[in-house]
């Protein structure tokens, strides 16, 4: 409140995490773990494989589809979820230093 009474910008940000979770884009999150956290090798393997190749089948008026790889979203209740969306999110914190919101 201060910084309001003061006339400074505030920033807010909601997270629906139930969606964001959903909104993971696979190849944003990997150029991440390469460009801006400089990791590579077994860590990129081991998201890769947590990630990658997971198929996703639906039911509709009791017919099943083929299955498809899903190119996005984190599968809710997995131990690593939590962490790739803190990764995901990153940015945003580096987005309010730059204009340099506290």
């Amino acid at each position: 409140m201060m910084s309001i009474d003061q006339g400074k910008p505030v920033l807010l940000v909601l997270l629906n995490v139930s969606a964001a979770f959903g909104s993971v884009n696979h190849n944003v999150f990997f150029s991440m773990l390469k460009d801006t956290f400089c990791l590579r090798g077994k860590v990129i393997t081991l998201f890769r494989s947590y990630l990658e190749k997971r198929p996703q089948r639906v039911t509709v008026h009791g017919i099943l589809s083929d299955g498809r790889f899903v190119l996005s979203g984190v599968a809710k209740g997995a131990v690593l979820g939590p962490v790739v969306l803190t990764i995901y999110t990153c940015p945003i914190g580096v987005i309010a230093q730059r204009y340099r919101v506290k």
